[in-house]
């Protein structure tokens, strides 16, 4: 989901079929009144079937000219379709308005804009991949291996991925990765303009989180960056009265700030929030991430 400029709302998800059959990717938009906006498809609703495959929308980013790029998954990979206003497919992008990005099983999860109008993603992996597409939508060779910067340090797929406010659109990955005896630990790297491994952030790139005794479980929900470079991290975490919803700061970088902290845990910056720790974080972004969509 995103809010325009000028009022009004546009969604991404999927499309629910009534009987036998595969998902389609689904947007909708909405006037700055909440009513479905009858200019777009067929009463503000608009499908779109991806080689016959199962394809749903996981993120969703505003473009140029009022219109806006979806980022998922469907044959072949990831899949990246832009739009006009009113829905209609932009065939300048891609091929007739689809770009895909093997392997075969994955999927775009998080996308943001960078000032050239590059796109970048994060992408479910085994380690944290991210790609870099121009406006058009191809890959940008400039970016990574082919526009593909495939980072790892026996950690999992990546999260969450922000567009610093720096010169040469630095970028901040935000995942999970293995810790000892099966735990899972937050995880960021900041990584180039060109898709490289910073070494000045935090230790050779790399920055991490620990919550709890070993063989607690970390997950990700949502993050941000702040203008002071920060990155505010929003998950949950295993904790011996259950799980519990925790914020993590790090400062610009890549440091746990001594000045973010709860008293319930003194020995990490962070906050747990809700009744007894236990409250639920929405696995949502105001400007990045999309709410699931369905529409039967």
């Amino acid at each position: 989901m995103f809010l325009r400029a000028g009022g009004g709302i546009n969604l991404a998800g999927f499309g629910t079929p009534t009987g036998p059959g595969t998902r389609d990717i689904l947007v909708s938009r909405y006037t700055p009144s909440g009513k479905s906006d009858q200019n777009t498809g067929n009463g503000g609703f608009v499908t779109t079937a991806i080689d016959s495959a199962d394809s749903v929308a996981s993120g969703l980013l505003p473009s140029a000219n009022d219109g806006y790029v979806i980022g998922g998954t469907g044959k072949g990979g990831a899949v990246f379709v832009q739009y006009q206003k009113y829905g209609a497919l932009d065939l300048s992008f891609g091929v007739n308005g689809v770009s895909t990005v093997g392997p075969e099983g994955t999927a775009a999860l998080w996308l943001a804009s960078q000032s050239s109008g590059n796109i970048v993603a994060a992408v479910a992996s085994s380690t944290f991949r991210v790609v870099r597409l121009t406006p058009v939508g191809k890959l940008d060779p400039s970016f990574g291996t082919g526009g593909v910067a495939d980072v790892g340090d026996g950690g999992s797929s990546a999260a969450v991925v922000l567009v610093s406010q720096q010169p040469k659109d630095a970028l901040v990955v935000v995942g999970t990765r293995a810790g000892v005896n099966g735990s899972r630990d937050v995880a960021l790297v900041r990584l180039t303009e060109a898709g490289q491994v910073d070494t000045s952030y935090g230790s050779s790139g790399w920055a991490f989180a620990h919550f709890g005794p070993d063989g607690s479980k970390s997950s990700v929900s949502a993050a941000v960056l702040q203008g002071d470079g920060a990155v505010v991290i929003a998950g949950q975490t295993s904790t011996d009265s259950g799980q519990a919803s925790s914020v993590i700061r790090f400062s610009s970088t890549g440091a746990l700030d001594a000045a973010f902290r709860s008293a319930r845990s003194p020995d990490l910056r962070s906050q747990r929030i809700g009744p007894g720790n236990r409250s639920r974080l929405p696995r949502a972004h105001p400007r990045r991430r999309c709410d699931r969509l369905e529409h039967r």
